[in-house]
């Protein structure tokens, strides 16, 4: 029920009561399900608590699919408000490389040329 509940609260906007019922969950159950674990990770990122959002965000980035070149963005966007360029660069350049979603794709490419250039760090030479 904490599960459902949370993830209707996610759904309208609710990011508060979304993470109070959602980490009731992830307490009460011995292996969470990915789309809780995502769903309370960008809860975490709408409420700008960057570090449980990049941690959280990063434990639901296991398979090969959308949801994970999702989180991977959104864990890279939380990395970078904690000023941990170099992790959020890595994050930004996993979440480009996958074709789930274009839009997606697009983002994570804008936000590792942006990472490249503030960091200074250009492999192989790499033109930003």
């Amino acid at each position: 029920m904490q599960r459902l509940l949370g993830e209707a609260n996610f759904e309208q906007g609710r990011y508060g009561t979304a993470i109070e019922a959602l980490a009731a969950y992830r307490e009460a159950c011995e292996s969470p399900s990915r789309s809780a674990t995502f769903r309370l990770g960008m809860s975490y990122y709408h409420t700008d608590v960057w570090t449980q959002a990049a941690n959280l965000l990063g434990e639901a980035a296991t398979e090969d699919d959308a949801l994970t070149q999702n989180a991977l963005l959104h864990r890279g966007l939380a990395l970078t408000q904690l000023k941990e360029r170099r992790l959020a660069q890595l994050s930004f350049g996993q979440a480009a490389h996958m074709s789930h979603d274009r839009t997606v794709k697009e983002q994570a490419l804008y936000n590792y040329a942006l990472s490249i250039h503030e960091t200074s760090y250009t492999p192989f030479a790499e033109s930003v």
